[in-house]
């Protein structure tokens, strides 16, 4: 009897022994080995890539092409960060290129000298506003038409001032005569004995679809180029509706403004 209840005594021991490891391992589950994991390297976007020169607009006599021209600034303390890029035209000798050239950059910088020269009262109430942010403008170029008659460049910024909600979007055009070495303005490549602003207001509102047609006068259209087959008419963002709709473009064909042109300009 004696050895039976000390077997037994050992029997219920040694099953609540492994009731305990049983229990262990269903709350824990089975041991793994450890595994160390190297933590991952962090992802570095790839640098955006570099501007290709427009030197591919070589003119039909082989002695003109469109190189970029370029301004990079940056100032810390006066808080502007600038980033211009605008076509230049190599020339052997012509005064008019020259005259030609500095006009384009003037229309690429001038708009945002403003922000290289902050008041003192701007600097500290940015410093005490907005301590990270900088004033910045964008510009970057399209050459819409090049040839031995005509120049049409599009010039795009986009500039932030410290403490807007966003950035604005603008252009600036040159339409450029090389056989008279003049600037065009609208009303030079209009007959003006037609209706050819109600005209072009009447087509860009159709092609818009707005819902308040275009005023038919020549501040309506401030930016426009020409180019291989008719007319673009450019539209800054906000400009027409709400900004989030961005800039808009219409091309009136050269065959649909034929009776509105004057001869021999495109």
């Amino acid at each position: 009897m004696t050895k039976r209840i000390t077997l037994t005594l050992i029997g219920g021991l040694l099953a609540f022994i492994g009731g305990i490891v049983t229990g262990h391992s269903w709350h824990t589950g089975a041991v793994k080995p450890v595994i160390k994991v190297q933590p991952a390297e962090p992802v570095i976007p790839p640098p955006p890539p570099p501007r290709v020169p427009e030197s591919k607009f070589v003119f039909e006599t082989g002695q003109l092409k469109i190189v970029p021209g370029e301004v990079r600034l940056r100032s810390d303390r006066l808080r502007y960060e600038i980033d211009a890029r605008y076509p230049q035209i190599t020339s052997p000798k012509e005064p008019y290129i020259k005259k030609l050239n500095q006009r384009i950059k003037r229309l690429a910088v001038d708009h945002y000298q403003r922000m290289l020269k902050p008041s003192k009262e701007d600097l500290r109430q940015y410093k005490k506003t907005f301590p990270d942010v900088f004033n910045s403008a964008q510009v970057d170029y399209e050459i819409v038409l090049a040839n031995d008659s005509f120049l049409s460049i599009y010039l795009n910024s986009f500039d932030y001032g410290i403490g807007a909600a966003h950035s604005v979007q603008m252009s600036y055009v040159m339409n450029y005569d090389l056989k008279f070495h003049r600037e065009l303005k609208l009303a030079d490549v209009f007959n003006p004995h037609t209706r050819y602003l109600e005209f072009i207001a009447d087509y860009c509102t159709r092609e818009i679809k707005l819902i308040e047609p275009l005023a038919p006068k020549a501040k309506t259209f401030p930016s426009w180029n020409l180019t291989t087959d008719g007319i673009r008419f450019n539209f800054d963002a906000c400009s027409l509706t709400g900004c989030a709709d961005g800039a808009r473009q219409v091309t009136i064909p050269s065959s649909v403004l034929k009776p509105f042109l004057k001869r021999g300009l495109v």
